[in-house]
């Protein structure tokens, strides 16, 4: 799914180096991450409630455990989609980067590019921290670096060299966050841990939706398969006649009004997979009143 839409008149910066770029296409490769969520805009007001001065106090604080010898090159102001807050991104040279949200100061994003190069340019052996290792890590990285990490632990994965870069072996780590036993599809939080010595790799909070207004169920799982039915036959897909409760960020794919940029509005709705030729997806019914609000496929 497109997470990026470009605004008129802003000006599209990348700011992460190679190792970066590369460490970011690796850990969103469990996580359907799209790197486009990484570019990001030249704020046209400063949307903030935190100063640049008390940024770049969290920023070195937080990066400090991970990278005591770094220095801060560089802090401005950025607008990074799916967040509906600016960020302060201060970064630290060639060691990484924190973006610190501009309203709540809280650290949203941490990347150690040198912890990943690193990883990718030495002889790592082949025996790994176990995964309860790795959570433990990523709890005291949390602790120490003020870092939130909010919701349930849904996924938890060894990943051996990942993205075909021998010797980038990664525990991949995935909060998701909940409302009420509900759970948001596309708000999480990913960690990565080097799965050799346990070094942080990257850190990322993505809790940018809104509540949904309401947590209704009017409709049943066998009449939202139903209803989805009129897309899949539409477009050829096979649904699998399985569905789950979510909470959506409603695109309306498939109709004439499709929302291209980030929607941080909610809808809980029933989540239907379904299988097509070479990929597959899920489309979105409204729990509520039985709406069609969108869904996902791979291409």
């Amino acid at each position: 799914m497109k997470r990026l839409t470009k605004h008129a008149g802003s000006r599209i910066t990348l700011t992460l180096t190679l190792a970066g770029v590369l460490l970011l296409l690796l850990l969103g490769v469990s996580y359907g991450s799209n790197l486009l969520e990484f570019l990001q805009f030249k704020p046209d007001s400063a949307n903030t409630g935190i100063s640049k001065e008390a940024a770049t106090q969290i920023a070195k604080k937080t990066f400090k455990v991970i990278a005591p010898d770094s220095v801060q090159s560089s802090v401005k102001l950025a607008h990074v989609l799916p967040h509906q807050n600016d960020v302060w991104q201060v970064d630290f040279g060639a060691d990484g980067q924190v973006q610190v949200d501009a309203k709540t100061g809280k650290p949203i994003f941490v990347i150690s590019e040198k912890a990943f190069k690193a990883m990718v340019s030495s002889a790592n052996s082949q025996s790994f921290i176990t995964e309860n290792q790795a959570k433990a890590a990523a709890l005291d990285y949390a602790s120490k670096m003020s870092l939130s990490l909010d919701g349930i632990l849904s996924n938890a994965e060894l990943v051996r060299n990942k993205g075909g870069l021998e010797g980038a072996n990664v525990w991949d780590l995935k909060w998701q966050r909940m409302l009420k036993g509900y759970r948001f599809k596309d708000d999480w939080i990913i960690m990565g841990i080097n799965a050799n010595n346990k070094d942080l790799m990257a850190y990322h909070s993505n809790f940018s939706s809104n509540e949904p207004s309401s947590l209704s169920v009017n409709i049943s799982k066998d009449e939202a398969i139903e209803k989805a039915k009129s897309i899949a036959n539409q477009k050829g897909f096979s649904l699998n006649k399985d569905a789950t409760l979510m909470i959506v960020n409603p695109n309306h794919r498939w109709t004439d009004h499709m929302i291209e940029a980030p929607n941080p509005d909610t809808r809980l709705a029933w989540v239907v997979s379904f299988d097509k030729l070479g990929g597959k997806g899920e489309i979105y019914v409204d729990a509520e009143n039985g709406e069609l609000l969108g869904g996902d496929e791979t291409r």
